[in-house]
């Protein structure tokens, strides 16, 4: 079998930039290129917990057993190091690695040598990309001319990918915010063919940050209510098999007290969908965020002056400017009901004047 030659590998790596499914075909010319027995491109979002994998030459069980728990504990990739630089196991220290979990647990089982090279690939703080080249069990070990190969592919991986990812955000994130009703915000989550989470824009890993809605474990999108995320499960393994049509939508989901409402739906991914910045994505879980700004800031005042409901919501209506009797009636309370909840508000907020509330509660110093 003949040798890619490196202007092909090199034509093809950066087609990616364009179209991302074709991955696993560059990654095996990569592979056979430089003379390893698989390749492999590791990312992951360390600050939600979740990670992804594109390697075409694995086991696509041993695969799902990695992006669910094995991906944090990998000593070979180290989010410390600069993009660029290659290392081997030498460089992660050899005898702790055959002495690790890692490799007697999990990597004795794939099929693949212990020999690798790793280089960063991006790592911007927010999300990490490692380009892994494996050695097979029959050859575990690497040739001076092995290094030397990779190291003149990685830079160019590494653009590819900056290249691409920079194309493919574009154009998904105005597809998103197009498809984001108004007053509210839309996180999309990309789910793989294994069910796993291997994707989420800046809004989704926010939520994901926040535990609201959602939450991640064992790489998998968690909702707390059981029934949902049952749901949720059920769905997508519909939508994965093809069989949930063009979009299904699950129950609304509303956070009592914080003036938002969660809407979820789940999209196969289709010629409809702009291409997604990380490859595999099969379904998108999408969340449309709608804020209810009087409820937040009902919400706000609560927290920032121990307002009760009743005198927060008071508090919104005043600041329309268009007297107490008018605010009292939004309210559905009588003006003598009205004006012992100013009295309460003028002591916890500290004004003693309806010209002062205003000016406090919209940020602004108030005249004594």
């Amino acid at each position: 079998m003949s040798l890619p030659s490196f202007d092909s590998v090199l034509t093809a790596i950066y087609e990616t930039a364009l179209d991302p499914d074709p991955w696993n075909g560059v990654l095996c010319k990569i592979a056979d290129f430089c003379g390893g027995a698989n390749s492999a491109l590791v990312y992951d979002y360390r600050q939600c917990g979740f990670s992804g994998v594109v390697t075409p030459r694995a086991d696509p069980t041993i695969v799902s057993e990695y992006r669910q728990h094995w991906w944090s504990l990998n000593p070979i990739i180290d989010t410390r190091t600069r993009v660029g630089v290659v290392r081997s196991l030498d460089d992660c220290g050899r005898e702790a690695y055959f002495a690790s979990a890692f490799h007697n647990e999990y990597w004795r089982r794939t099929g693949l040598g212990a020999e690798r090279l790793a280089a960063n690939i991006i790592n911007d703080g927010r999300s990490h990309c490692c380009l892994i080249l494996q050695a097979s069990v029959r050859h575990d070990e690497f040739a001076s001319e092995v290094r030397r190969r990779f190291e003149q592919l990685v830079p160019h991986v590494a653009r590819s990918i900056e290249i691409g990812t920079k194309l493919r955000k574009l154009d998904f994130d105005f597809w998103v915010e197009s498809h984001a009703g108004k007053a509210s915000r839309m996180a999309a989550f990309g789910v793989g063919a294994d069910g796993g989470l291997i994707f989420a824009n800046r809004t989704g890993e926010e939520m994901l940050q926040a535990g609201m809605p959602f939450t991640v474990r064992a790489g998998r999108l968690c909702l707390a209510n059981p029934r949902r995320q049952a749901a949720l499960e059920y769905t997508v393994r519909r939508s994965l098999a093809g069989s949930a049509g063009t979009v299904a939508h699950l129950e609304t989901t509303t956070v009592t007290g914080y003036g938002r409402t969660y809407k979820v739906c789940i999209a196969p991914c289709t010629g409809n969908v702009p291409a997604i910045p990380v490859p595999g994505v099969r379904v998108l879980v999408l969340v449309d965020e709608e804020i209810d700004e009087a409820a937040v800031r009902i919400q706000n005042l609560r927290l920032a002056f121990g307002l009760t409901q009743a005198e927060a919501r008071l508090t919104v209506e005043m600041l329309e400017c268009d007297g107490r009797a008018a605010a009292a009636k939004r309210c559905g309370i009588s003006a003598n009901t009205a004006r012992t909840h100013l009295s309460r508000i003028f002591d916890k907020v500290g004004v003693n004047r309806q010209a002062q509330l205003v000016m406090v509660v919209n940020g602004a110093p108030a005249a004594r």
